[in-house]
């Protein structure tokens, strides 16, 4: 089940009188400048909290038009445009826990998350798709967790959540590698080794 409208329900609740830094903003360009998207720090409306949220505007820089609107319950922001079988993504989660896809080309957000009284989502750091884009291997963590890896399939884009093919720890992050499109590497610190993982 897909627990998203949580997260929109909390975002509801506090975002009047909330307020904008605008100052902080900051304007993201996809590789080739088609898109870009604004993400501008919002202080929520939260008694004794200090809460910092992040608007995502995504705009069409041809047409100038504002695509895509969404706000991430968190100030941190971790994303990674992806162009794939004539369609472009932004991966760019609405909860940090979560997973979220927008379609550039249809305009549309895709989000999932799980229940977190349950059970906690994989935070996204870093991307690396593989050479033909039909896998991606995510860099992330668990809350409080050491760095880890996730490899999802792509092949049901913009369906969520990902399948995984992989998930494994205990890395250094520098080294991971797509040595073709089905041949992960990677160094394993515990066991001190250059590792290869097929799919």
């Amino acid at each position: 089940m897909n627990f998203i409208y949580r997260i929109r329900q909390d975002i509801e609740t506090y975002t009047p009188g909330s307020i904008a830094l605008s100052e902080e903003k900051e304007t993201i360009y996809s590789p080739d400048k088609r898109f870009y998207f604004d993400a501008t720090p919002i202080q929520m409306n939260v008694p004794n909290a200090n809460w910092t949220t992040l608007l995502i505007e995504i705009f069409d820089e041809l047409s100038k038009e504002r695509i895509g609107r969404f706000i991430r319950n968190d100030d941190r922001y971790f994303y990674h445009w992806l162009e794939s079988s004539n369609s472009y993504y932004l991966f760019l989660s609405e909860d940090y826990m979560g997973e979220s896809l927008f379609d550039l080309n249809n305009k549309i957000l895709y989000s999932y998350t799980v229940d977190h009284n349950k059970e906690e989502g994989f935070i996204w750091f870093d991307f690396i798709p593989s050479p033909d884009k039909s896998k991606i291997a995510i860099i992330g963590c668990y809350w409080g967790s050491e760095l880890g890896v996730i490899v999802y399939d792509l092949a049901k884009l913009p369906q969520l959540p990902l399948p995984r093919l992989n998930e494994f720890i205990s890395l250094d992050d520098a080294k991971i590698k797509w040595i073709n499109n089905t041949e992960l590497g990677f160094y394993n610190r515990e066991l001190k080794t250059e590792r290869t993982i097929r799919f």
